[in-house]
């Protein structure tokens, strides 16, 4: 069965094992830069994998039952890296777990790193890293070298990646899981579990460069409603979880898709008076009128409807603040004075009424406003 590399943390998702779902991890090493000099010409990248132990939980458990080994064999390139040999170069390495190692996955599996040169009676180790929690997406991994000598040397990596290899079938499952958990996390107000400045975890898991394969339908399902017909975008507007917003925008949830209560995410924002760059972020395609009509508007929701109204139904006075509110908003549905676009040079026929600025804003937002 094809397996996928994924990269979600075993803390949203935890190890089961069984046919195709997390029994592996993949290994892919793509080079190692800022070796010294060394005559030997291969190397060994030894990596264990296991939970973290220790007192400070600075070091991978050896046990048999809970920690596994692999190794990659490495040769020098000609722009001095150190590159995996032959077949493996650029390649997966598939890495079974223990039984063990899954069922208390919860609480992390890390992976720490030892290049090992051919010695006389046993390999020397050249360098090491600290432990590292994967999954771990592609990027470079700093290596401590093991002798040092009175000149600093130059930075060390190695860069890799580690996943989670899972079918496909179980990617949709778990893609599934995870969108439950974030329609959860998005109805509860901001602050409660998750600063508003950040993302719900299960929104973090779902983000396109953490592996899923197209076919998991994860962009779709970020897309889909609650029975009331709100989308994960509208539940984030509500509850103000404003760092949410640009991840669903960007996996191309729709800011004016209207609920059953006929709100859409935009008219949302604009009832909870948020500023204009904020308006911005929801839908860049806003002109600058857009974006004083929607002003406009929000200001108008907040002085009848806000924690704190400004306009006392009834009144004369009310009137005339509703009245100074509005002006702003249908200049721009109204034309400019006609005169100034007349020229009454002899023999030249008056023009044609301009066009009324704005009125792309009706068609635009006929369903939300």
């Amino acid at each position: 069965m094809a397996e996928g590399e994924l990269f979600v943390p075993y803390n949203l998702v935890p190890g089961k094992g069984g046919a195709g779902n997390d029994v592996a991890l993949g290994v892919r090493i793509r080079n190692i830069r800022g070796l010294p000099p060394i005559k030997a010409q291969r190397l060994c990248l030894a990596l264990r994998f296991g939970p973290l132990t220790g007192p400070n939980g600075r070091e991978v458990d050896k046990k048999a039952e809970l920690s596994i080994k692999c190794q990659v064999e490495l040769v020098q390139a000609a722009d001095g890296t150190w590159q995996p040999l032959g077949a493996e170069r650029g390649g997966l390495t598939r890495v079974p777990l223990p039984p063990l190692l899954l069922a208390q996955s919860t609480r992390g599996i890390a992976c720490r790193l030892k290049v090992l040169a051919p010695g006389v009676f046993s390999p020397t180790a050249l360098a090491v890293s600290v432990p590292i929690l994967v999954p771990l997406e592609s990027g470079d991994v700093p290596l401590s070298l093991a002798k040092v000598g009175k000149t600093p040397p130059p930075p060390t990596f190695v860069s890799m990646s580690v996943s989670r290899l899972f079918s496909l079938q179980a990617q949709t499952a778990i893609a599934r899981s995870l969108i439950q958990q974030l329609f959860a996390q998005l109805k509860e107000p901001a602050g409660h579990d998750v600063p508003a400045d950040k993302q719900p975890s299960a929104l973090e898991a779902l983000r396109p460069t953490r592996g899923w394969l197209p076919a998991a339908g994860v962009p779709k399902a970020l897309q889909s409603t609650e029975m009331n017909g709100k989308t994960a975008l509208r539940l984030a507007v509500d509850s103000g979880h404003m760092g949410a917003i640009k991840p669903l925008l960007e996996a191309r949830c729709d800011p004016h898709a209207l609920a059953a209560d006929l709100r859409s995410p935009f008219t949302a924002m604009l009832e909870r008076g948020e500023q204009l760059e904020v308006l911005k972020v929801l839908d860049p395609s806003l002109s600058s009128d857009s974006l004083k009509v929607a002003g406009g508007i929000s200001k108008m929701l907040l002085a009848i409807r806000g924690p704190r109204p400004t306009i006392v139904k009834g009144s004369t006075e009310a009137a005339l603040k509703w009245e100074e509110m509005a002006e702003p908003i249908l200049q721009c549905f109204q034309p400019p004075p006609f005169e100034r676009f007349f020229d009454a040079s002899p023999g030249r026929p008056p023009p044609t009424a301009p066009p009324v600025p704005g009125s792309s804003l009706q068609a635009k937002w006929s369903g939300d406003i």
